[in-house]
């Protein structure tokens, strides 16, 4: 792996590559650390959030069309910058 310096383009590929090869260089005691802070990080949400379950959204397959989690209130700002432009 090579070393990177400041005003390199990093690709997500090279990124990965390089967390991967320093996380294997890690020794077992700050693996533990951060293997202890995952646990206790998802003990509290699960405590904030007791009935959260993960449902991701699937992507509309026309990309003409308004998605349907799009914002109300941004899809009325545009319908009145319509109406306003034809009163022009």
């Amino acid at each position: 792996m090579s070393d990177f310096k400041v005003g390199d383009k990093l690709n997500t590929k090279m990124i990965s590559e390089n967390a991967k090869l320093e996380w294997s260089r890690q020794p077992p005691n700050v693996k533990n650390f951060f293997k202890v802070l995952a646990k206790e990080a998802d003990r509290r949400h699960k405590q904030l959030f007791p009935n959260y379950k993960y449902q991701p959204k699937c992507k509309p397959k026309d990309n003409d069309s308004i998605a349907p989690n799009t914002d109300i209130i941004e899809q009325y700002f545009d319908i009145q910058r319509y109406y306003n432009d034809l009163k022009k």
